[in-house]
């Protein structure tokens, strides 16, 4: 059986109210007799960081890869509870008197499937609820034969969360919390107080360690109260916000950019622990009530990688499985498993996540390579994993792109930026030149699996490490030598690497052991703070050349910027305007004022820039296979000190990525040819 599953919302990029839909982190998974054949987030096509859009682009991919047809579908599974996607799409009908109100779900996504391919899928269209996506997640791919499953998240399909045993292909449901009781939501409630919002969760996780949770236990403890049976109160947020105004703190609130003071890493100390508190007291309860000594996760919160941790080391479960793809890009593949439920299976145990798009063959990527050689220059080394691992141990910074992309938030060895994980100094220079984030933010190791042990504190639980979902302990006498992957508090979020399934990583790994004594690597993804993670050569190349990293290796070519200084380089390239951008002109008094502003990210902020007129015009005009050179000349007429103070200020557009800086279409045309 082949099943195409998929998570995200039902409009395009361009829809006008997009930002409107409260999904978020569309994907698409293909599936055939319970094997995965290939999965990805619409984010790394699109280039709109966790998009609520219809995932297009992803399906496309899953079916071209794998060869498949629409007649060749045997179902199509949408993340989704039908009524309540009903209901939502006759509120949008509802809103736009466009838009016909629909009467079914079935038809109104057949609707979807015909607008974007042409294709009657009615009779293969499935819904699986949001949570029960989330459970069939974690527990199919765990490979247990029987589980307690534990879904927690912000909310979805009117629950914030569920318990289930798992057991064969059968969930048998223990517990729902429903969304006032939602630990999610409560967690980025509270993270506005410390000046981040949805989708910043990660940072105040990394945030909670230089704080001390005791100095706001009581402020804490007051808004939540544990429950017999695994239950517990969370009190409303207004209740929250009145206390916390009671103790003075809302005037001392952090905005965005302003300094972190000790008030607000005891903010995040106290809300971590509060976290842990109550989801192991709900871990707990199941744990004792079905004896159960195997634990299955997903759902937001599972990418809470301290809680993960916690859970790992203390001592209730002989195995846990964290679903690595646990936000809800991970209920495309939980919708595709629960076609199986009741019924016997062949679904494989998950041992890697390196699903998306194949970086090309040596000549294809050599092609693409040469379209880019006005400002890059490469060259092919025929052992790719010694010469990396050299230049590593001579402290470059390194973009490592190499297979296929991994499914998930995680970059695991082949979209990665990789350093030496020795310095101290490092973790601040990467942050600084590259992901332009807080320094207190910290960075995971990459470590050959049989090594692990050597330079970590392996939990006796037995758990995948490979997915860098868990924090654990850096050895006390190794941290000191691994000062740039060590957090404050003597962890790290460990990733193990198997030369089974990823060889030209591990190699390198093995590589750069040879040269240092440790076979360890700082491993961050490949991006910087303004995109998702680069998945194709062009996202790759765009990125190096937007930022300090210092060589980028894409398969057996090392890479360099070629008088990346001179943004005159550039004239021979494109541009064009990001999917998620439009320019608007208005007046501030008697000023002109020209702007390029985001409208659609999936989250609260749509940054804006002002542009000068003549930028303005010439990004009017852009098209994909008119050169930036004969656009200048075209639109803006102006003498080479204005030209490269133009250039300039694109520069700074394409590494907010609110523009596509790509070679010329008719180059490539001209390559292929040749």
């Amino acid at each position: 059986m082949i099943v195409l599953g998929l998570s995200g919302g039902t409009k395009r990029p361009e829809d006008d109210d997009v930002e409107h839909e409260h999904w978020h982190d569309a994907a698409a998974v293909l599936m055939q007799d319970g094997e995965i054949l290939a999965a990805i987030e619409e984010e790394r096509l699109n280039r709109l960081k966790h998009t609520n859009c219809f995932p297009v682009q992803a399906i496309r991919y899953c079916l071209d890869s794998s060869g498949v047809s629409w007649n060749d579908l045997d179902v199509i599974a949408k993340a989704a509870e039908e009524k309540r996607l009903l209901v939502d799409a006759q509120v949008n009908a509802l809103m736009d008197s466009r838009l016909p109100v629909p009467q079914n779900a079935t038809e109104f996504m057949n609707s979807v499937f015909q607008r974007e391919f042409g294709a009657d899928v009615r009779q293969k269209l499935r819904f699986c609820d949001h949570h029960d996506a989330h459970l069939w997640s974690a527990f199919v791919p765990s490979g247990f034969d029987q589980a307690l499953v534990v879904s927690i998240d912000g909310f979805g399909d009117d629950r914030s969360g569920a318990i289930c045993i798992g057991s064969g292909n059968v969930l048998k449901t223990l517990r729902e919390y429903t969304i006032p009781q939602s630990l999610g939501v409560l967690y980025t409630n509270v993270i506005r107080l410390i000046g981040y919002s949805e989708f910043d969760e990660y940072k105040a996780m990394g945030l909670a360690p230089c704080g001390d949770p005791s100095t706001f236990k009581s402020l804490f403890d007051a808004g939540y109260r544990l429950l017999p049976e695994g239950s517990y109160h969370v009190d409303p947020l207004p209740l929250w916000v009145y206390r916390f105004q009671q103790a003075g703190l809302i005037p001392k609130a952090r905005r965005r950019s302003e300094p972190f003071s000790q008030m607000h890493k005891d903010l995040a100390a106290g809300l971590q622990s509060t976290l842990e508190e109550i989801a192991m007291h709900v871990i707990r309860h199941f744990h004792e009530q079905t004896g159960l000594r195997s634990l299955c996760i997903a759902g937001g919160v599972a990418h809470n990688c301290t809680l993960n941790g916690k859970i790992l080391q203390s001592g209730l479960f002989d195995r846990v499985f964290v679903q690595p793809a646990a936000h809800d890009a991970g209920t495309a593949l939980g919708a595709a498993y629960s076609t199986f439920a009741g019924k016997s299976s062949t679904a494989r145990p998950m041992t890697h996540v390196y699903l998306g798009p194949q970086i090309s063959e040596t000549d294809a990527a050599r092609e693409q390579l040469n379209a880019w050689s006005e400002v890059i220059s490469f060259e092919f080394h025929q052992d790719i994993a010694a010469e990396t691992a050299r230049l590593l141990a001579d402290d470059r910074v390194v973009g490592w792109v190499q297979g296929r992309s991994e499914f998930g938030p995680r970059a695991l060895g082949n979209r990665s930026i990789l350093a030496d994980p020795r310095p101290a100094e490092n973790k601040n220079r990467i942050n600084m030149m590259v992901k332009k984030r807080e320094q207190f933010r910290p960075f995971a190791p990459a470590v050959v699996e049989e090594k692990a042990h050597e330079f970590f504190d392996i939990p006796p639980t037995s758990a995948d490490l490979s997915f860098m979902t868990y924090v654990i302990n850096v050895k006390p006498s190794q941290a000191p030598r691994l000062a740039a992957i060590t957090h404050v508090d003597g962890t790290a979020r460990i990733q193990t690497v198997s030369r089974h399934t990823n060889p030209r990583f591990w190699n390198l790994l093995n590589e750069f052991g040879k040269l240092t004594g440790m076979p360890v690597l700082l491993n961050t993804s490949f991006n910087n703070d303004a995109e998702p993670i680069v998945d194709s050569i062009d996202d790759a190349i765009a990125c190096f050349l937007t930022t300090e990293i210092e060589v980028l290796v894409v398969e057996n070519y090392v890479i360099s910027k070629r008088t990346h200084s001179k943004p005159e380089s550039f004239l021979p390239l494109t541009v064009r305007l990001a999917a998620n951008v439009r320019l608007v002109k208005g007046t501030d008094g008697e000023r002109t004022i020209h702007k390029i502003e985001s409208t659609k990210a999936a989250g609260p902020r749509r940054p804006e820039v002002e542009l000068s007129p003549q930028l303005f015009s010439v990004l009017l005009g852009s098209q994909s296979h008119i050169t930036l050179d004969e656009l200048m000349t075209a639109q803006a007429a102006c003498d080479d000190e204005t030209r490269r103070g133009l250039l300039h200020e694109l520069m700074l557009l394409w590494a907010k990525r609110l523009v596509h800086v790509r070679p010329c279409q008719t180059a490539r045309v001209v390559l292929a040819a040749a």
